[in-house]
């Protein structure tokens, strides 16, 4: 598990303990959908101030306010797919 959260530590320039951080999942990308074979780990992460996040891998951070549409958003499948198991648990979790 140390070496799934060392990489968004890397990419993001994050400083955090282990034990704030949550799984949300495992998503895999393939050659056939993405064009590279690997699996991603997801982690939701509280209580940091995105004013301190640093990309060194990717496009852009986009940040959104509570409540504001992705619509019109260009997503990776795999942001996509990680976005839709996070409202699938919060949905779960309301039971």
């Amino acid at each position: 598990m140390i070496n799934e959260w060392a990489g968004a530590l890397e990419e993001l320039n994050l400083s955090l303990s282990l034990t704030s951080r949550d799984k949300l999942g495992d998503f895999r990308k393939t050659k056939e959908l993405d064009g590279e074979d690997y699996l991603i780990h997801v982690f939701l992460v509280q209580g940091i101030d995105p004013e301190k996040l640093e990309l060194r891998e990717g496009k852009a951070i986009r940040f959104l306010e509570k409540g504001e549409s992705l619509e019109g958003i260009k997503l990776t499948r795999i942001t996509s797919l990680a976005i839709e198991n996070y409202f699938r648990s919060r949905e779960i979790e309301k039971g």
